[in-house]
């Protein structure tokens, strides 16, 4: 190689390439960058993704809970039972969901609950939804 005292190997199929770098470079520091923020969506203080489209708020036993429905009906969160997806059919709308919930025994596991509509699509939209940045 040449005079470098700094390289690296590859290793592949059986043979080894190595690699010199042929002059120091400028090690890069902080000011070389300008911090433009970091973008945080969460709900009930709860990160969350652009792909929740609801959020059932309830209480159990006394404590208030957040759980999540996907834009493909899977719930997660804060969810303790024993089914974790919603049908095609059962989560069209608000409404929909509190039907199904209501005809469930979750309506008896819970002293109450509240569905919010959160958005889909990289939209999320609610005013409960809040955005902190840091």
């Amino acid at each position: 190689m040449n005079n470098s005292k700094y390289y690296f190997e590859v290793i592949t199929d059986g043979k080894i390439v190595k690699y010199a770098q042929h002059k120091k470079r400028k090690r890069i520091t902080r000011k070389d960058y300008k911090i433009i923020g970091i973008q945080r969506n969460t709900y009930n203080g709860i990160l969350i993704n652009e792909h929740v489209k609801y959020a059932i708020i309830y209480n159990q036993n006394k404590i208030k809970k957040t759980a999540f429905v996907y834009e493909n009906g899977i719930i997660g969160g804060e969810w303790d039972f024993w089914f974790n997806a919603f049908k095609p059919d059962e989560f069209i709308n608000k409404e929909s969901i509190i039907n199904t919930l209501e005809k469930s025994a979750f309506k008896e596991m819970v002293e109450s609950f509240a569905i919010d509509e959160i958005g889909s699509s990289n939209k999320l939209r609610k005013k409960f939804l809040t955005t902190a940045s840091t």
